[in-house]
């Protein structure tokens, strides 16, 4: 503006001027009528009329321009600055008055030096310029209001300013550039044409951006390559039928356990048979058929256990008699739970009768015993799911060729399908269609290793419309587009063939066409995407947030005009109403986006009319109320005399409130759920509202200051707000540079101010959980906070091991056998080297003359002696062990045995679990070279052994003290590393191993259930006679026959066959170091040979691959790998993920038992926790028989062990929190999921949602979450629960490299998360407070660094724009003088608005672990801790870690390309 009235003037039109010199005479005057209208003016006006200029082509220069020619107006012409209304005050008048006139007497004081510098003439023009304007300015004293404040105005605008800019506004923006008026009607208009032109192109031009995702149609993805393998006709299989599976499954079944049961001649034999004939009649691999015989078996003695354990007062003979038939029903039951409504489904679609549908079974067995048919279901679905292989990732198929194996017409069928049949003919066909979708080739590369290869569109990004397993299943899930979407190759539908003959028919099927249009959700990522699934957060806080600015904005002044947000409090408030259409139209606009092909012809019309009028109804009523507010009263009188404006208020307040209370808290209006979410507890409701409102009330209590700020430095630096504007005058000033200027400062203000108040709930969220997990941990003690203070906890382990673990009915008394129990537990750490021998032998029970005497450990103490000497470690206790680790086990033993814990299960019915370890390539077991290289010339470099050494130096001497003991010639070479020789390395790199972050150390931890699991078998003592295993006391070989029944240590190696000699030795020497329990899953590969074709290969891939299984007592091959037990093969190459949930997928089918624990290879475990394997597998007790109370997820916490160093004290301490007080917290409030480690699960049913993971590539990095997401989703009783008194150990990154490495990893699969349809879907089914622990636990941490690392930003550039946006000390009289000091102002608000989320950020940050170790080592202990983070810098780790996490969650969610990250988790000596 300075530039546009003085002398400066000249300058900048001449550089106009020689712009458009360089220009065509007319693409000079379009340039012109473009500039003129850009508010250039009079420069513009200039350039157009110059025609002799342009034709000349030179540039003007400023003495052609003389500032002289501008001629001061006349006082008697017209004035062309005039008051803006003629109701303003006498105040408002003076006002202007003063401000016109301090315009004129600055500019004459700033310009006088600067007017010296020209010539004569321009000075002798401005000179008068001035001496009018004060002539003006002098007689403003002596004059009327209204008249003092026209004549300043003239001075100012019309004389000073000739014309240019007249400042008559009383408030912001003050001054109107003339001509502004004009332009603030048309280019309003202007813009939203143009808009509109380039929205129109931009959806037929860019419809693939990855920001703007199509609005009119979803289009195919990948490309499918031409030459899609095509089933055939006739199969053949070059497996032959295994002759003695019959002998095989015979001899396996008299080595269970269940042979002993009396109904076991009946049931087992004609299982036996039914295997047999349904792989003889349907071509299962024999290999998979006698696996899935043996996985039945161990999930029929698993619910014979669960049947057993419901009747605990009955004899033995009586719950045996029937506990076969009663077992199988329960299996059955649960199993099948999933096939019986999605058969229910297909027959009301299609309208069928399947009360024969086991009629064509009739054949398969010799007999018919009474509940055969249930037994014919469960082998069949388990032959079905047992081959699937990837299509397992898809459970409604999985029924689908169930349902129709059920209906298949095999009567007079003589012919006899060979091994393999069902796979080359079902299973492959749909394989490499899903192979297609994503995957252009398998090849073999240089070493031998598989090497697959992305379509090329799909090499970097996962486009929206690339269709996933998801997709496909719920194609599959909905029975009536199924009906009428399968095809044949003939063009005939599936379902128009007879119900016996469709089974058959699967090997005709047509995939690509009948799979044409199935997408359902499009992960789009843009900011739709992201909507789509926060949009109930989102529209909370920005309803609360604008409810805040009314509530601190003070009313503004009575006054004659209408303001543009209402005069008064009340209109005001009813804007926000508004809100609801406009965050219905987003909502409608991101579902839109982010629905599939398959689903946007079908969105329930009826419906959506209805919630259209809803949500249209705000507008009509404050559009009523507007109009009401401008014309008065007298408008509703006409109607009815008792009729007010404040009648309108309430209506409208009803309607707004009403429709966000719709978008709030009613689920599921976007679509219709496909399953029913597990009804919630009223008490777990009311507690979930009640927690949410106490946090949200103190978050909108604390910000209305932070608010209040705001809105006080907007005032004091004089910044124009839309709301506060005159309807009558804003058209005046419109887009002018003042009002332009103020715009951009109010939106980032207001947008700031938005980013942080919806960050900070992040943090109130987390001291909200703090605060909850202190109660629950209470509550889990029964409220007994008064023992939890005072008693000794550690001193009653006896007692209460006796009562709760070994179920000794005297509370108060020991166990008969704790004393041998306890020092079986001391005596695995002393064989682990964490105690010595005089330790160890004062921690045990010391037996003289007939009776053990306790150990002085259980001797109790008061408060105060265990805060000194335990706690504080300030004064000595010898019975007190000085080792962490052992202090921590005995601790957290103590601590959980206080928790309310499940009648255990009592041996010989225990159920059955399988822990699962997926591995790739990680260390197995340490090495001498790794430990100890040769050091050459490298001194200064510290053997890797040295360290561990000098970290666990009194395990060390434990473990010399041992060794020299129970080995012959050990040396007592201390640290001299070089001279042990290889037989002493081979135990110190056990030694190592367990102290690093191996699989040894992972076996060896797991593999304890078995030990434990023995030591239960021994202790059992039960009176009622049972006969299952009732031989295991006698014969130690069927002891661990029985225990390997009911516990399997499963490691799905993937890399096995691609392992060297070294890893090899390793892996074999765990099989046998290890209990038979142990097993190994693998996936091994050979030429796919001349009869690929038939079978149905894909003709891009070059192998043929195989699930094996792998045990110790399977032959070595070549002295190095094994010969599997169990060879099955599969549709194709199995790693179509990221890695993971393919590596979990592939091996669950050799998992045994009904629960599996999810385990990685870099935790571990203890002897006295796995002694509680059967209280926890009571958390899965029904509470009533028939309940389904077993769909569980039982998570447990972690001690993580990996605290040395900073950055690795900072993880393990966030993991410590996340794990336990946190993970307590989203338990209680409906927000907990599954994380991988150390989740229980109940088996049964998640292998009816697609198993514990999910493998999508790219969608699904964070593989593990979705099991929990699904589990949730699927509903009808599903429980995700947390339970703390079992834990486990693990261990966590350590150096700062691979700590960031790992949170990008996690941010990327988050931002991947949140796109997806499960958590769109789980955001909108759930209620109000689920749905905001959801978002807040889990991806809204991750926004919310985000949102923070943006915030700061913007904050210092809102305030250098505020800086910079001054007048200069030589200008100032062309700006607008603030009522503060602009530094100051900003200052203050920022203090106010960011200093104290800072604050929050902190304390947040540290609350939960602060809490949680005062809970478990005491508050002075806690304090200490958590000051040496903050002394040693953890904020500056954490900030650093906001942004690596801000970066890369926003990346994702906008751009995508995520992709698995090794961090190594190595040592923080390694760079």
């Amino acid at each position: 503006r300075g530039l546009n009235q003085t002398p400066l003037d000249a300058r900048h039109l001449c550089a106009w001027q020689e712009f458009a010199g360089m220009l065509s005479p007319k693409t000079a005057w379009l340039f012109g009528i473009w500039a003129a209208w850009a508010h250039l003016g009079a420069q513009a006006n200039v350039v157009v009329e110059s025609k002799s200029f342009l034709g000349k082509r030179e540039p003007l220069t400023i003495s052609s321009l003389e500032i002289a020619d501008y001629e001061s107006p006349a006082l008697a012409s017209p004035p062309t600055c005039l008051l803006p209304r003629e109701d303003l005050s006498s105040v408002e008048l003076d006002k202007l008055a003063r401000a016109n006139c301090l315009r004129v007497y600055k500019a004459q004081e700033q310009f006088f030096n600067l007017t010296r510098r020209w010539d004569k003439s321009a000075q002798q023009a401005w000179d008068s310029r001035v001496d009018n304007a004060l002539q003006n300015c002098s007689v403003v004293a002596t004059q009327s209001p209204g008249v003092a404040a026209a004549t300043a105005l003239n001075a100012w605008g019309d004389i000073m300013m000739l014309g240019k800019e007249c400042c008559n506004q009383v408030g912001p923006p003050y001054c109107i550039v003339s001509g502004a008026s004009k332009i603030g009607h048309i280019l309003p208009l202007f813009i939203a044409s143009v808009v509109a032109l380039l929205a129109r192109c931009f959806v037929f031009c860019c419809a693939g951006s990855v920001v703007m995702p199509s609005l009119w149609r979803a289009v195919d993805a990948s490309p499918r390559p031409s030459g899609q393998t095509v089933a055939q006709e006739s199969r053949h299989n070059i497996r032959e039928s295994h002759p003695n599976l019959s002998i095989d499954l015979d001899q396996f079944y008299k080595l269970s356990s269940l042979h002993a049961l009396p109904e076991a001649r009946t049931l087992i034999p004609p299982t036996i048979e039914l295997f047999v004939n349904l792989q003889r009649k349907f071509g299962f691999q024999a290999s998979s058929a006698q696996n899935q015989f043996e996985h039945l078996l161990s999930l029929w003695r698993s619910e014979c256990a669960m049947v057993a354990d419901t009747d605990p007062n009955h004899s033995g003979t009586e719950v045996e008699r029937d506990l076969l038939s009663r077992g199988l029903t329960k299996l059955h039951a649960e199993l099948l739970d999933g096939l019986q409504r999605y058969r229910a489904k297909l027959q009301r679609a299609h309208r069928e009768d399947a009360s024969d549908r086991h009629r064509h079974f009739e054949g398969l067995w010799a007999s018919s015993p009474e509940g055969l048919a249930k037994l014919a279901e469960v082998t069949a679905f388990l032959l079905v799911w047992g081959e699937a292989g990837n299509l397992r990732f898809m459970p409604e198929v999985v029924c689908f060729f169930t349902d129709l194996l059920l209906s298949a017409d095999i009567q007079g069928d003589e012919r006899r399908t060979e091994s393999g049949d069902y796979l080359a003919s079902v299973v492959r066909p749909l394989y490499n269609h899903v192979f297609d979708e994503t995957y252009e080739k398998v090849s073999v590369n240089a070493a031998g290793r598989d090497q697959k290869k992305e379509h090329d569109a799909l090499k970097k990004f996962m486009p929206a419309d690339c269709v996933n397993y998801d997709d496909w299943n719920e194609f599959f899930c909905e029975p009536r587009r199924l009906v009428k979407s399968l095809v044949l190759t003939d063009r005939t539908k599936l379902f128009d063939k007879p119900p016996g003959q469709r089974f058959a028919q699967l090997r005709n099927v047509d995939w690509q066409t009948s799979l044409k249009s199935v997408k359902t959700h499009r992960e789009v990522h843009s900011l739709w995407g992201l909507f789509a699934s926060i949009h109930r957060v989102f529209f909370l806080h920005l309803m609360m947030y604008l409810l805040t600015l009314v509530a601190v904005v003070p009313a503004p002044p009575e006054s004659s005009y209408i303001r543009l947000a209402g005069n008064s409090t009340p209109v005001r408030l009813s804007a926000v109403g508004l809100l609801v259409p406009l965050h219905a139209a987003c909502w409608k606009l991101a579902s839109w986006f982010t629905a599939g092909r398959s689903v946007r012809c079908c969105r329930h019309m009826a419906i959506n009319a209805l919630l259209f009028i809803l949500w249209s109804l705000p507008i009509a009523t404050y559009a009523v109320l507007r109009y009401v507010e401008a014309f008065g009263d007298t408008v509703l009188h006409r109607l009815h005399s008792r009729l007010s404006m404040w009648m309108v208020v309430v209506v409208h307040v009803f309607v707004s409130v009403f429709g966000a209370l719709v978008i709030l808290c009613v689920p599921g209006t976007s679509s219709k759920p496909q399953w029913n979410m597990t009804r919630v507890p009223f008490k777990a409701t009311v507690l979930r509202w009640l927690f949410w409102l106490i946090v949200l009330s103190l978050k909108a209590r604390l910000s209305l200051n932070a608010v209040s700020a705001l809105d006080t430095a907007m005032d004091e630096l004089m910044i124009s707000r839309p709301g506060k504007e005159s309807l009558r005058d804003l058209p005046q000033y419109a887009f002018s540079p003042q009002w332009d200027k103020d715009m951009i400062e109010w939106s980032i203000l207001m947008f700031t101010g938005f980013l942080l108040y919806i960050s900070d709930t992040q943090f109130w969220f987390s001291l909200g959980c703090s605060v909850l997990g202190v109660l629950v941990a209470f509550q889990q003690r029964s409220w007994k906070c008064k023992d939890f203070f005072q008693v000794d906890s550690v001193a009653r382990i006896p007692e209460r091991f006796s009562n709760k673990v070994l179920g000794h009915d005297d509370e108060s008394g020991v166990a008969h056998d704790f004393p041998l129990l306890w020092d079986t537990i001391v005596k695995y750490m002393r064989d682990e080297d964490k105690v010595d021998d005089d330790m160890q032998a004062r921690l045990s029970y010391v037996r003289a003359h007939g009776t053990d005497r306790r150990p002085r450990i259980f001797n109790p103490r008061n408060s105060w002696e265990r805060r000194l000497t335990r706690q504080l470690g300030l004064f000595n206790d010898p019975t007190w062990p000085q080792n962490p680790d052992v202090q921590w086990r005995i601790m957290a033993l103590a601590r959980g045995l206080t928790m309310k814990m499940p009648r255990p299960f009592r041996a010989p019915y225990i159920p059955g679990v399988t822990v699962l370890i997926p591995h790739y390539m990680e260390t197995i077991l340490t090495e001498k070279k790794e430990l100890y290289a040769d050091q050459e010339g490298h001194t200064h470099v510290v053997p890797l052994m040295s360290w561990l050494e000098y970290r666990y130096e009194e395990e060390f001497k434990a473990f010399s003290t041992r060794m020299a003991k129970n080995v012959s010639h050990w040396p007592q070479f201390g640290t001299m590393w070089g001279s042990y020789g290889p037989q002493q390395w081979k135990s110190l790199n056990v030694w190592a191993s367990m102290r690093s972050q191996t699989l040894w150390r992972t076996v060896a931890g797991m593999t304890l259930y078995h030990q434990a699991l023995e030591t239960h078998f021994k202790l059992a003592k039960d009176p009622r006679g049972f006969l299952l295993a009732s031989d295991s006391a006698s014969d130690p070989k069927k002891l661990n026959h029985y225990v390997t029944e009911m516990f399997t240590c499963l490691i799905s190696m993937q890399m096995y066959p691609f392992f060297d000699d070294v890893m090899f030795g390793h892996t074999n020497k765990m099989l046998d170091e290890f209990p038979d329990s142990l097993k190994i899953a693998f996936i091994d590969f050979e030429e796919k040979g001349a009869e690929a074709e038939r079978d149905g290969i894909h003709s891009r891939q070059s192998r043929r691959y195989y699930s094996c299984l792998i045990d110790k007592t399977c032959k070595l091959v070549d002295g190095k790998r094994r010969e599997p037990r169990l060879r099955v093969e599969l549709p194709g190459y199995p790693i179509l993920g990221d890695g993971k949930g393919d590596n979990q997928n592939h091996a669950i089918p050799f998992s045994r038992g009904m629960f599996i624990q999810a385990i990685d290879a870099n935790q571990g475990a203890y002897f006295e926790q796995m002694l509680l394997l059967p209280c926890v597998l009571g958390e899965f007790r029904d509470s009533k028989h028939g309940d389904l109370g077993s769909q569980k997820i039982v998570g447990f916490p972690e001690h993580i062990t990996s605290d040395f160093g900073s950055i690795g004290d900072f993880a393990a301490g966030a993991e410590t929190a996340f794990g336990t007080i946190l993970q307590r917290s989203y338990a209680v409030l409906g927000g907990r999921m599954h994380y991988g480690h150390p989740d229980m699960m109940n088996k049964i049913f998640m292998i009816q949602q697609g198993g514990i993971s999910k493998a999508t590539k790219t969608v699904n990095l964070s593989e593990d979450i979705f099991a929990g997401l699904d589990f949730t989703l699927r509903g009808d009783g599903r429980k995700i629960q947390h339970t703390e008194y079992f834990h486990l150990a693990k261990g966590r990154d350590l150096g700062f490299n691979t700590v960031l490495l790992f949170f990008s990893k996690l941010s990327a699969g988050t931002g991947e998360q949140m796109l997806t349809r499960q958590m769109a879907r789980l955001s909108q089914q759930m209620g109000l407070p689920e749905a905001l622990t959801l978002y807040y636990a889990h991806g809204g941490f991750y926004l919310t660094q985000f949102l923070l690392s943006k915030g700061i930003p913007l904050l210092v550039f809102i305030w250098l724009f505020t800086l910079l946006d001054g007048a200069e000390s030589n200008f100032e009289a062309f700006g607008t003088t603030p009522s503060a000091s602009v530094p100051a102002t900003m200052g203050e608000m920022l203090i106010a608005q960011f200093g104290w989320v800072m604050v929050l950020f902190l304390v947040a940050g540290m609350a939960p672990l602060l809490v949680e170790l005062s809970l478990e080592i005491g508050i002075l202990s806690a304090i200490f801790r958590c000051l040496k983070q903050f002394l040693t810098l953890s904020p500056l780790h954490f900030i650093f870690q906001a942004k690596i996490i801000g970066w890369y969650v926003s990346n994702e969610i906008l751009y995508g390309g995520a992709s698995y990250v090794s961090t190594g988790r190595g040592l923080p000596t390694e760079r």
